[in-house]
């Protein structure tokens, strides 16, 4: 079981979208420079960015570790007639192992022991 740390849960608890539900502007820029395949997106949070790519062909893996963050994903993929594969997972204890064209994020915040970490990785 993931540990889940709660301020993220209260952070998307209300019900507007708190970055918005247009993808962030690097990651689209980015993105559409890109040959459509199968992408992972880690602590994807409410879904803004993996429903834009859903929108525009790509096969969507994400995940987070806020349940509310998740349900909000799935909302405004289902407004958006798109579907996301999107999995409860901690970053820095996370296991994906679907293959993946690539991975893309444009911004995540992690505790300073998990920073330490990944950048070994």
């Amino acid at each position: 079981m993931p540990v889940i740390i709660p301020n993220w849960d209260s952070h998307f608890a209300q019900d507007e979208y708190v970055f918005g539900e247009e993808p962030n502007v690097y990651f689209k820029e980015e993105l559409d420079k890109l040959e459509v395949g199968k992408i992972l997106l880690p602590a994807e949070g409410e879904g803004r960015n993996g429903v834009y790519a859903a929108k525009k062909g790509w096969k969507v893996f994400a995940f987070d570790q806020s349940m509310k963050g998740k349900a909000k994903a799935e909302k405004l993929a289902q407004k958006h007639g798109v579907t996301l594969d999107y999995g409860i997972a901690d970053l820095g204890t996370a296991s994906y192992t679907r293959m993946n064209s690539m991975s893309l994020h444009s911004y995540m915040s992690m505790e300073p022991k998990t920073k330490r970490n990944d950048s070994t990785r």
